[in-house]
């Protein structure tokens, strides 16, 4: 061979050897795009699930407090109905006291 057809080949190797080289270049860019666009998105998905999380935590705090004030008012009306009662029973039996002396007195 002579010393032109080996710079041919030579520069014929290195073209192939550039466009590879480019190629693989362009693969890794386009890749690398991919895995920055996956982080985003996974970092939106992430941040979204928090948010949800959060409101998920504070519908549930507000449904225990509204449920512990229920619960607060149901035992005070249930406090006042025996205090209620009992002082219904309490006038009943001291009015049978009273009837109960006047029979006595008679």
């Amino acid at each position: 061979q002579s010393v032109s057809e080996l710079q041919a080949a030579l520069s014929a190797w290195e073209a192939k050897a550039t466009a590879a080289t480019e190629r693989q270049e362009s693969e890794l860019g386009r890749a690398e795009g991919t895995q920055s666009k996956l982080t985003a998105e996974m970092h939106t998905d992430f941040t979204e699930m928090r948010l949800r999380l959060n409101a998920t935590e504070a519908r549930l705090e507000a449904a225990d407090k509204a449920q512990e004030e229920a619960v607060e008012r149901r035992r005070q009306q249930l406090e006042d109905r025996i205090r209620s009662d009992v002082a219904l029973l309490r006038a009943s039996l001291e009015q049978q006291l009273r009837q109960g002396r006047r029979s006595l007195q008679t």
